[in-house]
């Protein structure tokens, strides 16, 4: 099974992503319109960020077949394209990185135009067609918030394109609930098409099998390294560990701050392993400042709690005094989730502490940050969304509340949340090696399980379930649940 992707532009080297703003295409003509990294670094460098690229629906190649758009024939009489019901046709936009570019709602070199204004007359037409569709896909990301539904909306009516035709493809699980309570105040007549597909899962999946059972070298956004994970008959000797928990940490999102902040405050900093730059944050200086305010969308201030807020402005001084520590690198900006693995991380601590990329944010959304431990033999704590572990729960994942309390997860208040996962912190920190070492034997059944689980998830079954998946959610009307493309 293959899905038909169509593009308006083929250049000579391939397709050319649809939606690009052609306003601003003097990069693609020197680059011979090959878009890849060094295109897009080049057209950053210039215009801040560029709007969309081409990720293969996050799927392999395999399963993709691409057309011109000039190769297809639209029959109005039939409103078919190619005269085949059974064959459907997806015209596909992918949002890159900031999905406010894309939106046209960041004042940059777009214009604040939105990717669907450069939809080509062509593919406006044949969107009519009963197998033609517009599919809007960002299920690289999770972070989706109401006003992706509202510009949606608005640039479908400015260009004449029924909603009813656009699939939403998000890696949030929780992506039509987003989109219900935009409907509450937004009341439309054609309805979007939503789904979410976490395609982390299948690239740390390959990831693993690559390092682990090919012994590949494995190279991501042009990116080669030397890749380790610990290997199933080294648990057993890993004991009288380094440090008690790994808390790895790129980008400073607020939660990560109040965590990081949290363990200077509470004298267990030095009991972990954990990465930060301050640096690499924009007004550094105020971050820990704005403990209280939030808007509602957002869920509420980061923290409700006084006696908490004081707790964590605390110990962000004591951050912004180190202002960075180094675990593994010095160029944390540097480092990806993905072709950067390093099992030594992982066999001089216990635990990890997985700040998660959401925290407060609307979208349910799990990175490859939580694979990350699974992959090498870790347990973990999840600093995120509520109800993730419920996510991993239902996916045949096994996780830890037999050993500690994971009812965090349950809890929907923010500032409840982090001040439990806080106390769950502190009792598995306070734990003595030797307690850990006694520990560790009795989680290696549910670290083996988790593993080969995640081994399990391999590109054909996934992409197989993502494409029949892909074609029954368009049998129907719009769907009125969280459509999940890889149920089985």
């Amino acid at each position: 099974m293959k899905v038909r992707r169509v593009f308006d532009v083929v250049g000579p080297s391939g397709v050319v992503p649809n939606g690009i703003n052609w306003n601003f295409i003097e990069t693609f003509w020197n680059h011979d319109f090959y878009v890849n990294h060094n295109l897009i670094n080049d057209f950053n460098k210039k215009y801040k960020q560029i709007g969309v690229y081409d990720c293969n629906l996050n799927l392999p190649e395999d399963y993709i077949k691409n057309y011109h758009i000039n190769d297809l024939n639209y029959d109005k009489n039939e409103n078919l394209i190619s005269n085949q019901i059974n064959e459907q046709f997806f015209y596909t936009i992918h949002p890159f990185g900031n999905l406010n570019v894309c939106n046209g709602s960041e004042t940059n070199y777009h214009q604040n135009r939105h990717a669907f204004d450069f939809i080509s007359k062509r593919a406006k037409e044949y969107s009519n067609a009963k197998n033609f569709w517009i599919l809007f896909d960002y299920s690289s990301e999770g972070d989706i918030r109401n006003h992706i539904f509202e510009y949606i909306h608005a640039a479908c009516e400015r260009n004449n394109i029924n909603p009813s035709k656009v699939i939403v493809i998000t890696a949030s699980e929780n992506t039509n609930d987003i989109y219900k309570q935009y409907l509450k105040n937004n009341p439309q007549d054609n309805l979007l098409y939503t789904a979410f597909y976490p395609w982390s899962l299948l690239a740390k999946a390959k990831d693993t099998y690559n390092i682990l059972i090919e012994k590949k070298k494995i190279q991501f956004n042009q990116f080669e390294n030397e890749n380790s994970l610990i290997e199933d008959d080294e648990l057993d000797g890993l004991t009288n560990r380094e440090s008690h928990a790994l808390c790895l940490n790129r980008r400073l999102a607020p939660h990560r701050i109040v965590i990081i902040s949290w363990l200077l405050e509470n004298n267990l900093f030095d009991k972990t392993k954990t990465s930060f730059d301050l640096s690499l944050q924009h007004n550094h200086d105020e971050i820990g400042l704005n403990l209280t305010s939030r808007n509602e969308e957002m869920g509420g201030p980061y923290l409700s709690n006084q006696d908490k807020i004081n707790e964590i402005l605390s110990g962000f001084r004591k951050m912004k005094k180190l202002g960075k520590n180094v675990v593994d690198t010095e160029d944390i900006e540097g480092v990806w989730g993905f072709a950067f693995e390093d099992s030594e991380n992982y066999k001089s601590t216990y635990f990890s502490i997985v700040t998660e990329s959401l925290f407060y944010e609307p979208g349910a959304y799990l990175s490859e940050k939580i694979w990350k431990p699974i992959q090498h033999l870790h347990p973990f704590v999840l600093v995120g969304k509520p109800n993730m572990l419920k996510f991993l729960h239902n996916l045949g994942f096994k996780t830890f509340s037999e050993f500690w309390d994971e009812s965090y997860d349950t809890i929907e208040d923010n500032t409840i949340r982090i001040d439990k996962i806080c106390s769950v912190l502190s009792n598995l920190l306070n734990k003595s090696k030797q307690e850990w070492d006694e520990l560790n034997t009795k989680l290696k059944p549910i670290l083996l399980h988790n593993r080969k689980l995640l081994l399990s998830y391999q590109e054909s079954k996934i992409s197989n379930t993502y494409i029949q998946n892909l074609l029954k959610l368009i049998e129907d009307e719009p769907n009125k649940e969280n459509y999940y493309l890889l149920s089985e």
